[in-house]
């Protein structure tokens, strides 16, 4: 349970500021069903003096459990999925992280990736998948080697996409790899 003085409209009203979008859960006594709340409060101000507040309740219920099972897909994946600031710095990478390159989640975020790509593909892997994506295009696939915990390489293709703001502009980047080493050892056989 949340401490009553920390309620938006107790906020509101204590310290006459205004409080947007809190999340809150509630529980339906009756049905014990738990509904989620982003409340947002305002003091009502008259000549200075506080005259009331006003709330406002948003059930987001339904965006939560969207959010939980995209979470639960991403977490789930056999493909490994990473958010990137614009520069490629990972900012998150989904757990097939270890699988694929060994690696625990925890030692890949805040690491740059271009860390690990084989020097050959380096060059490569920034003109053809990262610049593009900077510009607002997705690519359609690039393969590259990049280095494992344990220092080996393996083949990977990942599909780079920009993440944009309202505005169009480019706030970072969302990369889905997969290892295609059995397809480039087809290939080259």
């Amino acid at each position: 349970p949340m401490n009553p003085s920390q309620l938006p409209l107790a906020i509101a009203m204590t310290e006459q500021r205004a409080v947007k979008d809190l999340v809150h859960g509630i529980t339906n006594p009756n049905t014990k069903e738990l509904r989620w709340l982003s409340v947002s409060a305002a003091p009502e101000l008259e000549n200075g003096a506080l005259k009331g507040a006003v709330a406002s309740f948003v059930d987001i219920t339904d965006r939560i459990k969207k959010d939980q099972i995209y979470r639960k897909i991403i977490e789930n994946s056999t493909d490994m999925i990473c958010f990137h600031k614009p520069d490629g710095i990972y900012e998150y990478v989904n757990p097939a992280a270890r699988r694929l390159l060994g690696y625990e989640v925890a030692e890949l975020i805040g690491r740059n990736p271009y860390d690990l790509l084989h020097p050959q593909d380096e060059k490569r892997v920034r003109e053809i998948g990262h610049g593009p994506a900077l510009q607002g295009l997705a690519d359609s696939g690039i393969r590259y080697r990049i280095k494992r915990k344990d220092g080996s390489y393996i083949w990977i293709q990942s599909t780079i996409y920009p993440i944009t703001d309202p505005a169009g502009n480019v706030t970072g980047l969302q990369s889905i790899s997969r290892d295609v080493g059995q397809d480039v050892q087809r290939e080259q056989a």
